[in-house]
């Protein structure tokens, strides 16, 4: 007897215990969309009215308002709310109908593609549930565009609109990152606060240039799709916080630090976290064997010998460094709110790395801040 997979309570389709789960997912999705369709096929329609044989036309009468629509039968809607895609369908344990909140989110889920239901522990005769995750929008794509936004924000304060900055403001010359003479310049001096302008907005863009290039050719994602909610909440996150930061940096008034050694530390400290940090992502890659893998092997060697997430801690660290050299308050609180967001991952993923491989504890490894957290 095939495993019977269940939406809404009502058998949608039968599968072999022998099929892989975006097999499955592919079947249910198939299945919804030709219910979906006779559904479509089998609503009544209105029968035209017979037409009266050929007379002259009545006078016209006052326009009557039209006669309310008939309720639509309740399978059409039934028929209409399991019309999913394949990327909106999860595979989960079936609990009993009634059960508590609690049993249904400790439900196993079944969400590698590539393994079969068999693999799972799952044999002929027992059944699935599925979970509509609702409207899903590309991983690789929000990335791309919460990504965008800030360069583009960026190279637009540094253009220096009259609408934004006044019509007195000239672009800012970009080249002066990389002026020796600039560089050269005594601190706190026009020149030398024009070269660290210039060198914190090159840095700004070259980090989330690094970012869109990785998520187009380094990144593996586990999964081909996330909430379409994400798209927005992650692009407010780098989208604002991309105005509040980049307004007072490219501003004609900014005042750049005067100490020169400090400067130059912090940009070489940013330097080396953005190597480490593509480093940690190579490796990652390298260890997902596909797209679409949820293999969680635990990671080793130098970079992960005191954390489990050291791309999250070059990341933070990167933007230490990147506000204590341009002295922007916006800055600041842009690393913390993003710290925030990172530490609460990296702890995910060490207990994930932990409940996968026992062993993993007695590496004495912190989540994202060695030897504390």
């Amino acid at each position: 007897m095939p495993i019977s997979i269940y939406y809404k309570d009502k058998v949608v389709r039968s599968v072999e215990a022998s099929m892989t789960v975006a097999d499955a997912k592919a079947v249910v999705a198939r299945a919804c969309a030709r219910r979906a369709a006779r559904a479509a096929l089998c609503r009544p329609r209105r029968r035209p009215p017979r037409r009266a044989p050929h007379r002259a036309p009545p006078p016209r009468a006052p326009p009557r308002s039209r006669p309310p629509t008939r309720p639509r039968p309740p399978r059409h809607a039934a028929a209409e709310a399991t019309r999913l895609s394949v990327h909106r369908v999860e595979l989960r344990e079936r609990v009993a109908a009634g059960a508590d909140k609690a049993a249904a989110k400790a439900a196993a889920r079944y969400t590698d593609s590539r393994k079969t239901l068999a693999s799972y522990g799952l044999a002929d005769g027992g059944a699935l549930a599925v979970k509509d995750l609702g409207a899903q929008f590309s991983y690789r794509g929000v990335f791309l565009i919460e990504y965008a936004g800030p360069i583009a924000i960026m190279a637009l304060y540094a253009a220096r609109p009259a609408a934004v900055f006044g019509p007195g403001a000239r672009p800012l010359d970009l080249s002066a990152a990389f002026s020796a003479p600039a560089a050269a310049a005594p601190g706190g001096s026009p020149a030398w606060t024009a070269h660290v302008q210039a060198l914190a907005v090159v840095m700004w863009l070259a980090h989330f240039a690094k970012r869109e290039l990785e998520t187009l050719f380094v990144h593996k994602f586990s999964r081909p799709t996330m909430p379409a909610s994400n798209l927005v909440k992650n692009s407010a996150y780098y989208w604002l916080f991309a105005l509040a930061v980049g307004y007072p940096l490219c501003a004609p008034g900014y005042t750049a630090p005067a100490d020169k050694t400090r400067v130059a530390a912090a940009a070489a400290g940013w330097l080396a976290a953005q190597a480490v940090n593509l480093g940690v992502h190579l490796q990652l890659a390298g260890m997902r064997p596909a797209e679409g893998s949820t293999d969680r092997r635990a990671p080793g060697g130098p970079l992960f010998a005191l954390v489990s997430c050291p791309n999250y801690t070059a990341e933070v660290l990167g933007w230490v460094f990147w506000s204590a050299m341009c002295q922007v308050g916006a800055g600041y609180v842009f690393t913390a709110v993003g710290f925030a967001q990172m530490l609460q991952w990296a702890l995910d993923k060490h207990r994930g790395y932990a409940k996968a491989d026992p062993a993993y504890k007695k590496l004495g490894r912190k989540a994202i801040v060695p030897f504390i957290i």
